[in-house]
């Protein structure tokens, strides 16, 4: 079990492979042994060649997760994948294909950008999360997975789902 000393969260990777580089070398020189770079954003969208989630479009010709990865590796740095759970917002391909996954804020109403959220109730939601993390756990070289905002945002859901099941209990 590794004992780290020195983290850091990393909330938008870089632009460019050299720069992803140059950051991870400044944290080893810094004297950090621990990045968690954020790789799915609150709007649904992953900064990881994904083949079930909408990639930025700055990184659809290369990979920043990877770079990031095996630079930090080469320099003794641990990586972890940060993963912005339930929220899914404008960019996501979960709730573009399947618009009855989203949590209600109310009996009629849905939540706005940036927080809509995909309901953790539904199984598909909860599958879809996972094959997520299956994804970076088969492809990188990364030592593991931070998962944030594995909650509701505001309260409870009330979608159709979620009224059943309180009816049920």
């Amino acid at each position: 079990m590794n004992s780290f000393k020195k983290a850091v969260w990393l909330h938008k990777l870089p632009s460019t492979p050299e720069a992803v580089k140059g950051v991870a070398q400044r944290l080893a020189d810094a004297g950090f042994d621990l990045l968690i770079p954020c790789v799915k954003q609150v709007t649904g969208i992953v900064d990881f060649h994904s083949n079930i989630a909408n990639v930025r479009e700055e990184f659809k010709t290369w990979d920043p997760l990877m770079v990031l990865a095996e630079e930090a590796n080469r320099l003794g740095l641990a990586v972890h994948a940060w993963s912005c759970v339930f929220p899914e917002g404008q960019s996501s391909r979960l709730l573009a294909e399947h618009p009855e996954y989203e949590a209600v804020e109310g009996p009629e109403k849905r939540r706005t950008e940036p927080h809509r959220l995909a309901c953790p109730t539904r199984q598909a939601v909860q599958d879809y999360q996972a094959a997520l993390y299956q994804e970076l756990i088969d492809r990188y070289p990364i030592a593991g997975v931070h998962l944030d905002y594995i909650r509701y945002m505001d309260g409870i859901c009330f979608c159709e789902v979620c009224c059943d099941s309180y009816r049920k209990a």
